[in-house]
C-alpha cells in the first residue's frame, strides 16, 4: 500500500508541476507572445488609420488640381501679357518696326522717329520717341489710336498737330513725343 501512496504522492506532485508550467505557460504566451502582439497590432491599425486620413486629404487636393492648373495658367498668361506691355529691356526695335507699319498701312508720310534719352522713375524706365509725319486726318488719328492699342504699354506726351496749307484734310503732325516703358533688369 505504501507503493500505492508512494505513486500518489508522485503523481500529486507531477500534477502539480504540471500544473504550475501550464499556468508559467499560459503568463508567458500572454507576457511575451500575445501582449507585444496586440500592442503592434494597435500601432498598426493607428498607421493605416494616419495613413487613410492623409490619403483622404491627398485626395482632397488632388481633386483641386485642375482648378489650380487652370489658375495657373492664367496667371501664366497675365504674366506674358505684362511682359509684352512692360518688358524687361528697351526693344526700342519692335516698336519702330511696329510704328512704321501702322503708318504704312495708314499712308503716312515723311514718317520721322527720334529716340531721345531714357529717364528713369520708381522701377521703370521711360524711353521717350519723338515722331513727325503728315498724312490725311481720318488716317492720323487712326493712327494715334492705334499706337495708344499696341501691345506695348505706350502713353502720348505730347502731340502738336498743324494744317498743311495748301492740301484739304491733310495735316501735319510737326511734334509727337510718345514713351514706351520698360522694368529695371
Amino acid at each position: 500500500m505504501r507503493s500505492l501512496q508512494k505513486q500518489i504522492g508522485w503523481y500529486k506532485r507531477a500534477q502539480g508541476i504540471l500544473g504550475l508550467t501550464i499556468a508559467l505557460g499560459l503568463l508567458g504566451f500572454y507576457l511575451l507572445g500575445y501582449r507585444p502582439t496586440t500592442r503592434w497590432l494597435a500601432a498598426l491599425q493607428m498607421q493605416i488609420d494616419s495613413k487613410r486620413r492623409d490619403l483622404s486629404a491627398d485626395q482632397n487636393r488632388a481633386r483641386n488640381l485642375p482648378a489650380v492648373l487652370r489658375e495657373v495658367q492664367r496667371l501664366e498668361r497675365s504674366v506674358q501679357d505684362y511682359d509684352r506691355q512692360f518688358p524687361r529691356q528697351v526693344e526700342l526695335g519692335q516698336f519702330i518696326k511696329d510704328l512704321t507699319q501702322v503708318s504704312q498701312q495708314l499712308s503716312l508720310q515723311e514718317l520721322k522717329l527720334q529716340p531721345l534719352a531714357s529717364k528713369r522713375a520708381d522701377g521703370f524706365y521711360e524711353q521717350p520717341i519723338q515722331l513727325s509725319f503728315q498724312g490725311d486726318f481720318l488716317n492720323v488719328a487712326s493712327f494715334l489710336r492705334q499706337v495708344e492699342d499696341l501691345q506695348r504699354l505706350t502713353r502720348i506726351r505730347r502731340l502738336i498737330i498743324k494744317n498743311k496749307t495748301g492740301k484739304p484734310g491733310v495735316v501735319e503732325v510737326t511734334d509727337m513725343v510718345t514713351s514706351v516703358y520698360f522694368s529695371e533688369g
